[in-house]
């Protein structure tokens, strides 16, 4: 199964996750997709369950901050969220999704990938790691490449998507 980014786009139920931003909620008629793009080089954060989803787009750095502590500073928003929304019933089982850029087939952030792992751990999550190619300046890319969304519906497993495929199970 697959999903288009240009009709998620004009749903009232999708909220779009910017670069170096951290979303999250519960599933509803009012909010079914949480989705983010332009990942090229970026890391993804998800924690899904059934009830709700968090999603972080993570940059390799910004212009005031090193990668270490920008990875620092959004798995901090991202721990909050989780915390929020298990003490409101959300998580009651959760998995944590890690997509991870890859350069000339090597993880192009393995510190912050590393870090994140950790982050993760200590919340006592179960862990699957995806990968997505990092393209070359200059190269080609199809629309809706380097782009990942979570597609939730209340008490119904949540599908996750990348590039527009998704992921198995």
């Amino acid at each position: 199964m697959s999903i288009n980014l240009q009709q998620i786009r004009l749903r009232h139920d999708a909220v779009w996750v910017p670069m170096n931003q951290v979303s999250s909620g519960a599933w509803s008629a009012d909010l079914q997709f949480l989705a983010t793009e332009y990942l090229n080089g970026c890391t993804a954060v998800a924690i899904v369950s059934e009830y709700g989803g968090i999603l972080a787009h993570i940059a390799p750095r910004t212009s005031t901050t090193t990668g270490d502590q920008n990875v620092r500073d959004l798995m901090t928003q991202v721990v909050h969220h989780f915390t929020t929304g298990r003490n409101a019933g959300l998580f009651p089982s959760a998995t944590a999704v890690v997509l991870a850029a890859v350069y000339e087939n090597e993880i192009a952030l393995p510190d912050a990938v590393e870090f994140i792992r950790r982050v993760l751990e200590r919340l006592d999550l179960p862990i699957r790691y995806q990968k997505y190619r990092v393209r070359r300046q200059g190269e080609a890319r199809v629309s809706g490449e380097t782009s990942f969304v979570l597609h939730g519906r209340r008490g119904m497993r949540p599908g996750l998507y990348v590039n527009g495929t998704q992921l198995h199970r």
